[in-house]
């Protein structure tokens, strides 16, 4: 097997300039190192490196560039043709690149393959942090460098996965970029990466696909592997991850099954979507001794009015009205409400597919605002606060739904194997 050395160049003072090291030192805490591998924060080392590199059969670079791209611009360059691009200052903090690789060819110390990936440069100035543009793509650089680093250890399946842990209001998603195709998923992988303690653990897994009818696709599963048609938390984070790797602008449209799904970023952490039209509206229905409404806002929800909503039950009565033979064969996710004021609710949820209560649900929140608007007079907008104690906001604007609160990044991360075989 071949010795494969990615090494990172950068200077931490000079904001941009970081860009190399900062994602090398990342890959270092996302990928464990063999006798293989190995990876080093070259920084502004120079000569100094020589032994590291006479070591590798395969050399990955990772620097900074200033080649007048749009800032945030990744270019690969293998072999000798890397050599005429320093030429034109490739590196910006010039530590002599070309020189190391010089000094190890007169030596016999030059590895076969030399490949570099470089990213365009916004800001050479003294600060000790990236740019916007740069900052958004490092993920991207990373991702580079693995997909590398597969190919050159043939590896014909992808064994370690890019994912970004999100949260909406208190939903947590696994996200993945899947535009390229590469990742294959079933329903074993999907159930092993959500489960809690063992994995990563989530209430869902999104896969953000290509699309020919708007922005991108999303392929969206619950925690125990089953399709869900739509999630309103989810798709927040989705339009947010989409927005920070600049696979959609501020104002979006993405598919789902249950049809075109347009989005907005708004300030801080809010994003805002508008929901598919909400059908198979009943406000009055009984089901056994449980007086309750029902709604499909993307997704069906049998919606159950509460004079406190802290005291019931609700395993118990969510799973009896979620399996319930009325809403054979498809099931229902189940929502209790408790009216606060003429533009406040309090909410919880019974959610199919996680099969027990989540902190929050978007599709749940806009089915409680529609069912108590009409059943117990609420205004438009209404808050709905959810069981994170996080507030979610209700738009009804001429028969049009539309869903507004937080999506955050929790963290960045790789996939091994070992999180999804086992």
């Amino acid at each position: 097997m071949k010795n494969i050395l990615i090494l990172g160049l950068g200077n931490l003072l000079m904001d941009d300039d970081a860009a190399g090291v900062i994602a090398v030192n990342q890959l270092k805490e996302e990928l464990p190192e063999t006798e293989h591998l190995k990876i080093i924060d070259g920084g502004t080392l120079g000569l100094d490196l020589l032994s590291h590199i006479g070591w590798a059969d395969k050399l990955i670079i990772i620097d900074a560039i200033d080649m007048d791209f749009e800032p945030g611009t990744i270019i690969k360059a293998e072999g000798h043709d890397i050599d005429p691009i320093f030429e034109s200052k490739l590196s910006p903090h010039q530590m002599g690149l070309k020189d190391l690789l010089l000094a190890a060819e007169l030596t016999g110390d030059r590895p076969k393959e030399v490949v570099l990936f470089g990213i365009q440069v916004e800001s050479i100035q003294m600060n000790m942090r990236l740019s916007e543009k740069i900052e958004k793509n490092i993920q991207k650089l990373k991702t580079h460098i693995i997909d590398e680093l597969n190919q050159s250890l043939n590896i014909k399946e992808v064994t370690m996965i890019n994912f970004t842990k999100m949260s909406g209001s208190g939903n947590d998603f696994i996200i993945i970029d899947n535009r390229d195709g590469k990742i294959s998923y079933d329903k074993n992988f999907i159930e092993k990466v959500c489960r809690r303690s063992l994995s990563v653990g989530a209430d869902g897994i999104i896969f953000i696909e290509k699309s020919d009818k708007a922005d991108f696709k999303w392929a969206f599963f619950n925690s125990d592997g089953s399709v869900a048609e739509m999630c309103g938390n989810g798709s927040r984070c989705a339009a947010k991850f989409a927005y920070m790797n600049n696979i959609a602008g501020k104002e979006m449209k993405f598919e789902t099954l249950a049809g075109i799904i347009e989005a907005e970023i708004k300030e801080d952490t809010n994003v805002k979507v508008q929901l598919t039209r909400p059908f198979d509206e009943k406000l009055s229905l009984q089901v056994d001794t449980i007086l309750l409404s029902f709604i499909n806002t993307g997704v069906p929800h049998a919606v159950v009015k509460v004079d406190n909503i802290d005291d019931i039950d609700i395993i118990k009565t969510g799973s009896f009205l979620r399996y319930h033979d009325y809403f054979k064969p498809a099931g229902t996710n189940v929502d209790f409400y408790e009216v606060v004021d003429n533009q406040t609710v309090k909410m919880r949820t019974y959610e199919r597919g996680v099969e027990g209560e989540t902190l929050a649900c978007g599709t749940g929140a806009a089915a409680v605002a529609i069912i108590a608007s009409k059943n117990d007079n609420l205004k438009s907008p209404i808050k709905v606060i959810t069981r994170s104690g996080l507030i979610l906001k209700i738009y009804l604007e001429n028969n049009n739904v539309y869903l507004e609160g937080e999506a955050r990044v929790i963290y960045k991360g790789i996939l091994d194997k070992e999180a999804y075989e086992y």
